[in-house]
């Protein structure tokens, strides 16, 4: 079954299916990837995204997560639903956002979240990686969230589509270019005409 055929019910419960066993193939992505026309019509992405999350998690993703930062901070967390699975690998995580909530979020549904500016939050944790989920399209306070990360060998987990996509601003990646190294790549599960995978940075 293709995600534009699910409910939401159904897309969590594939969701959860990926947490257990792991990416999931080339060959499931590209059934999913297949249906070009997803947008408006794409209302189950919608529903996910406004009531569980804008990234679909799979376990590997939570692993290296887990591995590479067993502290956190994550800004922007919107209804915690990442928060929640981090926390169930054992991370020590604090959920923050700022509570504007233009897309609709369920802010705090699965996870307590502090109200608190992104860059605010991350310099108020010096000794926490930061975590950013999707983070607000086009918005300045993504740039001064990674600007926030000033301590070299500082972990920012970041879930996006990179340059030239629909999360961030411009001037965040080019912050990332300039001041901090890629070390892992996860490919997650995708929706249709999405291209976002998780991609851990160190700060030079």
């Amino acid at each position: 079954m293709r995600l534009l055929d699910m409910d939401l019910s159904e897309a969590i419960e594939l969701a959860e299916h990926w947490l257990k066993t792991s990416v999931p193939s080339r060959q499931e992505i590209e059934i999913h990837q297949a249906e070009q026309h997803w947008w408006p019509a794409n209302s189950i992405r919608h529903d996910f995204c406004r009531q569980v999350s804008f990234a679909i998690p799979c376990s590997q993703a939570l692993t290296q997560i887990a591995h590479h930062s067993p502290r956190l901070i994550e800004v922007g967390a919107g209804t915690g639903y990442w928060t929640a699975l981090l926390a169930q690998q054992d991370v020590d995580i604090i959920a923050t956002d700022s509570h504007t909530n233009g897309y609709g979020l369920r802010i705090g549904h699965y996870f307590d979240v502090q109200q608190a500016d992104a860059a605010n939050a991350i310099e108020q944790y010096p000794d926490r990686d930061v975590f950013m989920c999707w983070p607000s399209y086009d918005e300045e306070w993504t740039t001064r969230a990674v600007a926030a990360i000033r301590k070299s060998g500082r972990l920012l987990h970041l879930i996006s589509e990179g340059h030239g996509g629909c999360c961030g601003h411009e001037d965040m990646f080019n912050l990332l270019d300039a001041h901090f190294d890629p070390i892992v790549r996860v490919f997650l599960p995708q929706w249709p005409g999405i291209h976002d995978d998780l991609v851990i940075y160190r700060r030079k």
